[in-house]
């Protein structure tokens, strides 16, 4: 093995941690720039998704592709809300597995704790 690619300063350390070599080490961020969406209504926020002031939120962001494993949190959701019963899992993002996930959450009936939007 010549060189890792490393996403992030924390993935860097673990590898460093794990017995890598650092100078075998490169990192290339993984392009999410964070920008400061101002002041957000929460309240707002809340009444339009129909949550709960005590809801515990769960969310996903991202293109529904195979590789991102929507399903494992899909999949999680019985086991979680047995802890955490007000736990709401919201999911935003456009993919070829959007009908395959719609239809996991409706067959372990999370339909009322699972929201999904499309995003553009």
């Amino acid at each position: 093995m010549d060189r890792i690619v490393a996403v992030s300063d924390g993935v860097l350390h673990d590898l460093v941690a794990h017995g890598i070599k650092i100078n075998k080490i490169d990192v290339i961020p993984n392009g999410i720039v964070i920008k400061s969406m101002g002041s957000i209504d929460i309240a707002a926020v809340r009444r339009q998704y129909e949550l709960d002031e005590d809801d515990f939120i769960l969310g996903c962001v991202g293109r529904l592709e195979e590789v991102k494993g929507h399903r494992y949190i899909i999949e999680a959701m019985p086991d979680i809300l047995r802890t955490i019963p007000h736990c709401k899992l919201l999911i935003a993002g456009g993919g070829p597995l959007e009908h395959q996930l719609l239809a996991l959450i409706e067959q372990l009936g999370l339909s009322n704790l699972c929201e999904t939007h499309r995003l553009s």
